[in-house]
């Protein structure tokens, strides 16, 4: 009586059969964004005599940590990191909820002028930040915000609010507006039908603004050192 035997899948295979061009290309592109951080850790490892003195070897002899050690005790890198993390949580939680607010008004209401209203707000992305220094550093000053973390997380959102915005009202879009007029005929109200229905279906795009508002307060160099002193300045400029 002949017995059937499955053969197995991997049977036959070749051993560079998983093996894509593609992984080439990403390989390369790993190496490019991931290799600048690695030796820039390697660098902040290496003493600082061997650091002037040409070796064939990439790791370090005498690998130490005390350059980290220096940076936290000896340094004001702990307070222009914690600048940088109160203005960049304020910077976010502003933005947000301008962006979720303006982003349902121009997704839900219908009303003359709001398509040269969203490509209004969408041109004041084309203006360069270096143009505005001087009239917003006199607005701060008149307002008695120079050197102030209110002043930067007010400059920050003005200039992050345009691009969450349209990116808010995206994500709005994409809600049945069904679902809102099913609350309302249930006995919502429109600021109830918002936190219930909105709010919560409109995660993924509260999280991109976030993270957007987020990089591009932490990143910011140009504003704080025109408006900060050293002491007050986030990690950028400090």
């Amino acid at each position: 009586m002949a017995v059937a035997t499955a053969s197995s899948p991997t049977a036959g295979t070749q051993p560079w059969q998983w093996f894509r061009p593609i992984y080439l290309l990403l390989a390369a592109w790993l190496v490019g964004v991931l290799g600048p951080y690695v030796w820039m850790f390697i660098t902040s490892i290496t003493p600082s005599s061997d650091l002037v003195q040409s070796s064939s070897h990439i790791w370090p002899a005498n690998p130490t940590f005390r350059a980290y050690a220096d940076l936290f005790n000896n340094s004001d890198f702990p307070q222009y990191a914690l600048n940088s993390i109160v203005i960049a949580i304020g910077t976010v939680v502003l933005t947000t909820l301008l962006a979720l607010r303006a982003g349902t008004a121009l997704s839900r209401y219908k009303f003359r002028g709001r398509t040269a209203l969203l490509y209004a707000i969408l041109l004041v992305q084309l203006f360069p930040a270096i143009l505005l220094i001087t009239p917003l550093y006199i607005e701060l000053k008149t307002l008695g915000l120079l050197n102030s973390k209110l002043g930067l997380i007010l400059v920050y959102t003005a200039f992050s609010l345009s691009f969450a915005t349209w990116l808010m009202k995206g994500f709005i879009d994409q809600i049945p507006v069904e679902i809102e007029e099913a609350a309302l005929i249930d006995g919502c109200s429109p600021f109830q039908a918002f936190i219930h229905i909105i709010f919560p279906l409109a995660r993924p795009g509260i999280a991109a603004v976030s993270t957007f508002a987020f990089i591009h307060s932490w990143n910011e160099f140009l504003f704080p050192l025109n408006f900060h002193s050293i002491k007050n300045s986030p990690q950028p400029s400090g």
